[in-house]
């Protein structure tokens, strides 16, 4: 899994971008058939508030971990969008925003964490 991840962090990955104004940052990519969007928003001064999430093939918005593989290529995607955010914008500061399940079972929270300290 180091490995994987290890590549995800080198990996480029193909992307539209969406919107691209002072204030707002949207790209999409298909990873493995799936339509994945990353989105980020300027919450207030240089703080911007970042999120992903999957449009289903019936169209419905989903903030979870589907668990239908190609995690690291959606891994990949997110990691380099957050790094052209930076490059883009050079926020001070980034808020993620993670579903988390009833349960706790079903949360992005563990990766957003990976991935901050791997940003680091």
């Amino acid at each position: 899994m180091t490995n994987q991840l290890g590549e995800a962090f080198d990996s480029e990955v193909p992307h539209t971008v969406l919107k691209d104004t002072r204030d707002e940052f949207v790209s999409t990519t298909t990873v493995g058939g799936r339509e994945i969007v990353f989105s980020a928003t300027l919450s207030w001064g240089t703080t911007w508030h970042v999120q992903f999430h999957e449009v289903t093939a019936n169209g419905k918005i989903t903030f979870q971990a589907t668990g239908s593989g190609n995690e690291f290529g959606v891994f990949a995607f997110v990691v380099q969008m957050i790094r052209d955010l930076v490059r883009r914008r050079s926020p001070k500061e980034l808020i993620f925003d993670a579903y988390k399940s009833p349960d706790g079972k079903n949360s992005r929270s563990k990766l957003y964490h990976r991935m901050a300290s791997k940003l680091n």
